[in-house]
């Protein structure tokens, strides 16, 4: 997904960041929890999991206290991260997978009930579309593809900064390729009035 510049950055940056990562991110991570208990709602005995850049494991471990009988699966380019996500009791006591890589050069003859995507999309620059586009061939034909991400912003010197912290606040959703998915959720939403927006989507793979 990210040259090899791209993933020493990425690096560089959770290095700094894994170790206050949780303590700091609920503050403007918004709209993680709320996307996870919408998932029963649409598919109630998922067998596969995967998250895709699943940090610290923070979301993994809510998903494994909704469907204690799945198997899961994190995918994520830093060391750091996934160190600390595999210290969380939750990811230990399932048995997570967590598998330090670029999830494009992920290959598994498994397909999965459930792929999840939260603030990940956002830092992946020109990869997205080919990010969207594995996770929708790694689906199972019913399958959940969900995303909770930031969307925009109307403040200049807000996506400078967020830029800088290696986050795309503009073109994010290739929607032509989400419109192959059945939309079950597609919302926008403020934070901090207005200060930038986020959203929260949810798609079925369809049978062919």
């Amino acid at each position: 997904m990210a040259d090899d510049a791209g993933t020493t950055r990425l690096e560089s940056y959770y290095k700094i960041h894994a170790s206050i990562y949780d303590l700091t991110r609920w503050s403007f991570l918004f709209g993680r929890k709320e996307a996870i208990k919408g998932l029963p709602g649409l598919i109630k005995y998922p067998n596969e999991i995967l998250e895709i850049g699943c940090g610290t494991g923070s979301n993994l471990s809510c998903l494994t206290k909704m469907y204690p009988m799945a198997n899961f699966t994190g995918i994520d380019l830093s060391s750091e991260m996934l160190e600390k996500a595999a210290r969380k009791k939750p990811i230990q006591n399932f048995k997570v997978n967590l598998i330090q890589a670029d999830y494009l050069d992920f290959n598994t003859d498994c397909k999965y009930d459930i792929i999840f995507l939260s603030y990940s999309l956002t830092m992946m620059g020109k990869y997205k579309s080919e990010v969207m586009d594995k996770a929708i061939e790694d689906l199972n034909e019913g399958g959940v593809l969900g995303i909770v991400d930031f969307n925009s912003s109307h403040f200049r010197w807000f996506k400078k900064w967020m830029h800088y912290n290696h986050v795309e606040m503009e073109n994010l959703v290739d929607h032509e390729l989400l419109s192959s998915l059945e939309t079950e959720e597609r919302s926008l939403k403020n934070a901090y009035f207005g200060l930038w927006k986020y959203f929260i989507f949810f798609g079925r793979k369809s049978p062919k």
